[in-house]
Parts: C-alpha cells; sequence; structure tokens
C-alpha cells in the first residue's frame, strides 16, 4: 500500500507473505505518523497482532519492521489508521499468508 497525501508520497506498508513481515515506511518527514493493524483468521478465530508504526525520528525515511508467525494459507488483514488508538481509518487490505500448498 502506497499513502499519498496531496502529491506528497507520505509512507508505504508492505507484507511479505512468505517470509510473514510487515514493513512500515514513513517517508514525510512532518512529525505526524500513521499506524498499521495486522491480524489474521486461521481455524475459525481472528488473530490480532498488534498495531505498529515508523519511529518517527528526524531520518529522511523512518522503517520499522515485525517478523510474525502466520500459518500457511491463513488471511491476514491490515488497516491503516491516523490515530495511534486505531482511529481516523485510512485504508485497508487483505491477502493470504505464508506459502499456500
Amino acid at each position: 500500500m502506497e499513502l499519498n497525501d496531496a502529491g506528497w508520497f507520505i509512507g508505504k506498508v508492505e507484507f511479505h507473505p512468505d517470509g510473514e513481515k510487515l514493513w512500515v515506511y514513513d517517508t514525510k518527514n512532518d512529525g505526524d505518523g500513521f499506524y498499521v493493524a495486522i491480524g489474521y483468521s486461521w481455524g475459525g478465530s481472528y488473530h490480532d497482532l498488534g498495531t505498529f508504526s515508523a519511529p518517527g525520528t528526524s531520518a529522511t525515511v523512518d522503517m520499522t519492521v515485525k517478523d510474525f508467525s502466520i500459518p500457511d494459507g491463513a488471511y491476514v488483514d491490515l488497516t491503516v489508521y491516523d490515530g495511534s488508538g486505531r482511529s481516523d481509518y485510512i485504508a485497508a487490505a487483505r491477502g493470504t499468508g505464508g506459502a499456500v500448498a
């Protein structure tokens, strides 16, 4: 997911299903971050893995990488918010985690 605002590239969210890694990039050094909630559906239950953001330093690009253990074939949900408490919804995406046999 690429995040843009009024022509500015402000960040990017990637999920790599084969390694079950979440990458969060903040590329607009404006003191205002965004937050990514991740969870997955498996075995009839939803598993919330938490909410993550880039660290918000003075670097040109801030990055956070999180490594998860998600069952192969589980449905992974990513939801992006402007507020740390999962408020001010921006966008969402769903895909399949891990290798599918």
